[in-house]
């Protein structure tokens, strides 16, 4: 009985070891079979941040991957002013759970009857105030219909779900599954720069052309991937003589001359890693802001007419024009006037009375008169440098 005893503990004991070398197994292939179970073959931003890393770093900088926060989890994403007897009302009676930009409005989300509505006021970022959304009808516009389209990643209109809560990698790129799976085959993947010009554009354009859908139930285009043609997507109030898509590309065209965007991918920040390593310890924040739209980042130097191992950044010389201008005209739309002044003698001859203080702060030994001087000698930076 006592062999048979220890047989039987040692069988059990085996059968133990079996379990967990068999659960290993079957766990390691779930791990390399998970990618069947996800919807729609997206794969989510850390799936491809397993083999692009440098990308992934660098779109996590951009305004995209901030698109949506959750407020309740993080209440310091709430950048307005709550104690302001305007918006105190509303924090009393919603409880606020998502917000919705940060550069330059930010809205605030909140569920009714298992709904997400934005609130009737948002938050100006640039002006530091609140102003007045959809006040009259705010509570009969869901975010599922008019908003989540174009602040989610793979949004499925009929169940509500989607893969991100922002705009992510396969955003812009399409679904990454097949790719993963193929070990990184570059066919099973959308590459924006491989495009015609005009199924790239529609990728930004499909989020920043207004417009319905084909039901015109939504307000973004139900089903639409990148490197699609955009316009068998979309409902538009078009001219007769125009069609379909060249009323968006047109649009397109619009959008990106009032905010001076350039035509590739740098618009989004992704081509490189963002700010150069030797410029990390200026001012990231307002440094890898402008490089997400201005294409120079590898001539930086040459922009700014100094060292590369100096700490210079942009607001260093360049100066936000939009909250005094907002200021004086409070029903404009900051998005509309944001730019950046360049602290430089005009060809006019006159000079911008600030520039010599800008140059004084590090350049403590000189005067007004070198400043300016120095200025008129670099004129305007080379023209290949601003796209």
């Amino acid at each position: 009985m006592k062999n048979t005893g220890n047989l039987l503990r040692l069988s059990l004991k085996n059968a133990v070891k079996l379990f967990f070398l068999t659960s290993v197994i079957v766990g390691v292939s779930t791990i390399h079979t998970s990618l069947a179970d996800t919807p729609n073959g997206y794969v989510t931003s850390k799936e491809c941040a397993e083999c692009h890393e440098k990308e992934y770093k660098g779109w996590s900088k951009t305004l995209h991957s901030k698109i949506v926060q959750d407020a309740k989890a993080d209440r310091s994403a709430m950048l307005g002013d709550f104690s302001d007897p305007r918006a105190k009302e509303f924090a009393k009676e919603y409880d606020i759970e998502l917000t919705v930009g940060s550069h330059w409005k930010q809205r605030y989300l909140v569920k009714l009857k298992g709904e997400y509505y934005a609130l009737p006021i948002v938050w100006s970022v640039v002006t530091k105030r609140w102003e007045d959304y959809s006040v009259s009808f705010w509570n009969r516009m869901p975010y599922s219909k008019f908003c989540i389209g174009c602040h989610t990643t793979n949004y499925n209109v009929k169940d509500k779900t989607y893969s991100e809560h922002f705009v992510g990698c396969e955003a812009c790129h399409g679904p990454g599954q097949k790719h993963v799976e193929s070990g990184g085959d570059k066919k099973f993947i959308t590459n924006p720069a491989n495009l015609p010009d005009n199924l790239r554009d529609m990728i930004c354009a499909s989020c920043h052309v207004k417009a319905k859908d084909k039901s015109k139930k939504y307000t973004f285009p139900v089903g639409y991937k990148p490197g699609d043609n955009l316009a068998d997507y979309l409902f538009v109030l078009k001219a007769e003589d125009e069609t379909v898509e060249e009323f968006i590309l047109n649009e397109f065209n619009n959008w990106k001359k009032n905010r001076k965007a350039p035509q590739d991918c740098s618009v989004c920040g992704i081509d490189k890693t963002g700010v150069p390593q030797k410029l990390q310890k200026a001012d990231d924040t307002v440094t890898d802001f402008c490089f997400g739209c201005h294409n120079f980042k590898d001539n930086f130097s040459a922009h700014t007419m100094h060292s590369e191992e100096l700490d210079i950044t942009c607001s260093d010389c360049h100066k936000l024009r939009a909250k005094d201008d907002i200021r004086k005209e409070p029903e404009t739309d900051s998005r509309n006037i944001h730019s950046y002044d360049y602290y430089r003698v005009h060809k006019s001859g006159c000079y911008d009375p600030y520039i010599e203080k800008q140059c004084m702060k590090c350049h403590k030994d000189k005067d007004k008169d070198w400043a300016i001087s120095l200025v008129i000698d670099w004129a305007v930076p080379p023209d290949f440098i601003h796209d």
